[in-house]
């Protein structure tokens, strides 16, 4: 890159641009993703469905720290793990717009914006760490990665995903961009410790993300650099404080002592206590650990020790949110949910989705080695970088869903490597500098590209209806249509058993009961969306019994596990002896027991 051209690139002006530019990139991504958002108000997501739910039921009175979906598994219904911290702003905004419009119509325009604005928020978080850290070339890249990264701008920020993930990701990188940043220690210190805990109580998804954040302020402060022991001082000491602060906003005193691993509890607040004291210790060491042999002998025994306390208290937590459940029942979800698998599973399942999800961090990865190696300036900040890109692929290995660790690191890398490709001196080898550029360029924001031509990302196949579970045929789109499903109104109130798919959409869109939902904390919420449609008439009569189900409903033409389970026949129009059809609205079909 000249001298000319990277002037033209490193000015105020050229990043503007470049905001601009993603900006207009997420609008025609909102454009493909989302074409019925507007005019059916179909959510990307079932956990966007349930999100919505909760938020209704909030404003028509329920308590603040009454979690508890009521027309979910009645009469006792289901609890939920989320936050009423996300339903806040939520509720807020569905108040506003209910003044002009209806709130059906006034839950539309929220979830529309709330995504919209959090993006937004996302871009600029980017943008401005980059020109501070390193300069304005490196941030227009980034902003331009950030949009076209996939999984960003066509799911997580997708018109009408109010789920938390999105909140997760700008938390996640505000925090980071907190870290990065130099100057008033103190002061980013404690705001990464503030906006860490509240991210925590919103869900856990986050804890290893800022277990690594913790680590690098600790090797900083090993290697003593600048402000980096006022640094870990202010996160550990606001960790510690907001932590427990949150945990009691939102949490039932009753529920006090409850440990919990899908939430704060008990549980999280010793880590983050001790956490907190870890960092506040090694602050007040700073005058009488001088060496780096010191300080990184007090960071090991301190680390450890923290560990040896938290690891016997951690084990209940260790398997994950599934691993209280009943073995079978957890195998299910595992095998039925693709962001509950493995990376190694996925590759089983679907290599090109596999392939897709990693691809993109394996290649940063790559670059950002070399980078490294080069011997380029700010090491530091790609070293840091790097470190959250990794985290991200070791994550995957777990779980496929922990993607979302490296939205913060992901575009900040790919800006550092681009600018360093094409300024690079490639030493006379003429096609260097092209080739590699597009290569990074292509391999790290259109992964399907090379892979499978034409095949949908990962994020853009979990984002759709069926809830991104895999092994499962996914469910027709007419038979998720918000009007069909509405249709059901015209019957009176009551209790409906239907495929673990439509549980959310009831809620929503009816003022009917349900038995089955994808959610952990009642097991027998997930029996009664798969198991009860795969056997046969007899299991379903006594489900219904067990249940108190008025309705059975199922999609026409859907194959439920096989061809000759009770859920099968009835979405192929066979009456079993005991049922008799009453309903259908689109391809939905609805049965009811036959009247001695």
């Amino acid at each position: 890159m000249t001298s000319e051209r990277r002037k033209l690139f490193d000015t105020p002006g050229s990043y503007r641009l470049a905001f601009s530019g993603a900006l207009l990139f997420y609008a025609l991504i909102q454009l493909k993703v989302a074409p019925e958002y507007l005019s059916a108000f179909r959510l990307p997501d079932i956990d966007d469905e349930m999100r919505l739910v909760m938020v209704r039921d909030q404003l028509a009175g329920q308590g603040w720290s009454d979690m508890v979906q009521y027309r979910a598994l009645p009469p006792d219904g289901l609890p939920m793990h989320w936050s009423r911290l996300v339903d806040l702003p939520l509720a807020a905004l569905t108040v506003l717009f209910s003044r002009f419009t209806d709130q059906m119509t006034a839950l539309q325009i929220t979830a529309a914006i709330w995504p919209v604005a959090l993006f937004v928020l996302y871009l600029s978080i980017i943008g401005r760490t980059m020109v501070s850290a390193i300069g304005y070339a490196q941030a227009s890249f980034s902003v331009m990665a950030a949009a076209a990264t996939p999984s960003v701008a066509s799911t997580f920020f997708a018109l009408g995903r109010v789920d938390h993930h999105n909140l997760q990701i700008v938390c996640m990188t505000a925090a980071l961009a907190l870290i990065l940043r130099s100057g008033n220690p103190v002061r980013r210190g404690m705001a990464a410790g503030l906006i860490s805990a509240f991210s925590l109580a919103v869900g856990l998804e986050t804890i290893v993300f800022f277990a690594l954040l913790g680590v690098v302020l600790s090797l900083a402060y090993v290697f003593d650099r600048p402000g980096s022991v006022e640094k870990l001082g202010g996160y550990g000491f606001a960790l510690g404080l907001f932590a427990p602060l949150f945990f009691v906003l939102q949490t039932a005193p009753q529920d006090w002592t409850v440990a919990r691993c899908d939430q704060l509890s008990p549980i999280t607040l010793a880590l983050t206590t001790l956490a907190a004291g870890f960092a506040l210790l090694l602050a007040r060491l700073r005058h009488r650990v001088r060496s780096r042999t010191m300080r990184f002998g007090l960071v090991a025994v301190l680390g450890a020790a923290m560990f040896a306390v938290l690891w016997p208290g951690l084990a209940p937590c260790r398997e994950g949110s599934f691993s209280t459940l009943p073995p079978e029942v957890a195998e299910t979800i595992r095998a039925g949910i693709s962001e509950s698998l493995s990376l190694s599973r996925m590759f089983v399942l679907s290599p090109p989705t596999a392939i897709q999800a990693v691809l993109p961090y394996l290649v940063l990865a790559g670059a950002l080695i070399l980078y490294l190696l080069s011997g380029a300036n700010r090491r530091r900040l790609a070293l840091t970088l790097l470190a959250f890109v990794l985290l991200a692929v070791a994550g995957m290995f777990y779980q496929i869903r922990t993607i979302l660790w490296g939205h913060p690191a992901l575009p900040m890398g790919f800006g550092i490597v681009m600018v360093w490709m094409l300024a690079a001196d490639w030493k006379g080898v003429r096609w260097g500098r092209p080739l590699s550029a597009t290569a990074v360029f292509v391999l790290v924001l259109f992964p399907s590209i090379p892979v499978w031509a034409g095949f949908e990302t990962f994020a853009r196949g979990g984002a759709r209806g069926d809830g991104g579970r895999a092994g499962v045929a996914p469910v027709k789109r007419s038979c998720t249509d918000p009007s069909e499903i509405a249709r059901l109104n015209g019957l009176p109130p009551s209790g409906i058993l239907a495929p673990l798919d439509f549980g959310t959409k009831l809620l929503l869109y009816t003022h009917h009961s349900v038995f089955a939902l994808p959610y952990h904390r009642r097991p027998e919420a997930y029996v009664n969306g798969t198991l009860a449609f795969y056997g046969d008439e007899a299991g379903l009569a006594a489900k219904m019994d067990e249940t108190g189900a008025d309705y059975v409903m199922v999609c026409a033409g859907m194959t439920y596990a096989s061809a000759d389970s009770i859920g099968s026949m009835l979405a192929r129009g066979e009456r079993p002896d005991g049922l008799e059809r009453i309903m259908e609205a689109g391809d939905l079909t609805v049965f009811k027991r036959k009247e001695n």
